[in-house]
């Protein structure tokens, strides 16, 4: 894996040599020692590090909280919807509600951080059963907020045949080409559960549960915003 790894870094702003970095397993001393060195006020690489761990944490636990996020001014970009800009607040819905429903889980082989520009970068392999999609997160900070994510991953891998993967696929097309409005993206989700290929995911296994977490995150979050029901 490492070879891909090297792969996902060379897209970064940033030249892979002025990261310092932190693995999965580490408990953050070395990197930090090493922020603090690059940085005069120490401080700053401490703080951005505790928001890496703590973004890192939220992939593993597959849950986001708004508090991490300018959600209402910051954006995300992606390889996969070319210039589009996506609310971080329509991010972390999004994922609630859909994404973290369907995949078996997000590991984090490292977290780095760039003392030089104040940015950092993420490192994720989403499981989806046997398939992984490795990918790559370019991260700007405002304050104690992520201010800007750029997402690197491949624009082929779901084109692949597999249950969970196809069902995502469809999520793409439903949130992700709806403009990023949460209400309408929401209603969008809602009304292909009710078709015939949504029913068809609800009826088996490995899609069958992912369905049933679905339907009850879009019912959280149209209660959270007041929405009315479609």
């Amino acid at each position: 894996m490492l070879d891909r790894r090297i792969v996902l870094f060379a897209g970064m702003a940033a030249p892979v040599a002025t990261m310092v970095s932190a693995t999965a397993t580490a408990q953050g001393a070395p990197g930090l020692v090493s922020a603090q060195v690059a940085d005069p006020n120490g401080e700053l690489a401490a703080k951005r590090f505790e928001m890496l761990r703590r973004f890192r944490s939220m992939y593993s636990g597959r849950h986001f909280e708004l508090d991490l996020f300018d959600a209402d001014t910051g954006y995300l970009q992606t390889t996969l919807a070319d210039a589009d800009r996506m609310s971080l607040r329509f991010f972390v819905e999004y994922n609630n509600v859909w994404w973290f429903a369907i995949i078996d889980g997000v590991d984090v082989p490292s977290i780095a951080y760039d003392p030089e520009t104040d940015t950092g970068a993420i490192v994720l392999d989403i499981r989806y059963g046997d398939q992984h999609l490795l990918a790559m997160q370019h991260i700007q900070f405002k304050g104690d907020r992520i201010s800007r994510l750029q997402t690197y991953a491949s624009n082929t891998f779901f084109g692949r045949d597999k249950p969970l993967i196809r069902l995502d696929a469809y999520g793409n097309a439903i949130w992700l080409e709806t403009g990023y409005d949460l209400k309408i993206s929401a209603e969008a989700a809602e009304v292909f559960l009710r078709t015939p290929e949504g029913l068809r995911f609800a009826e088996h296994e490995p899609t069958r549960a992912a369905i049933i977490r679905i339907k009850g995150n879009l019912a959280d979050l149209r209660k959270r915003y007041g929405w009315p029901p479609i």
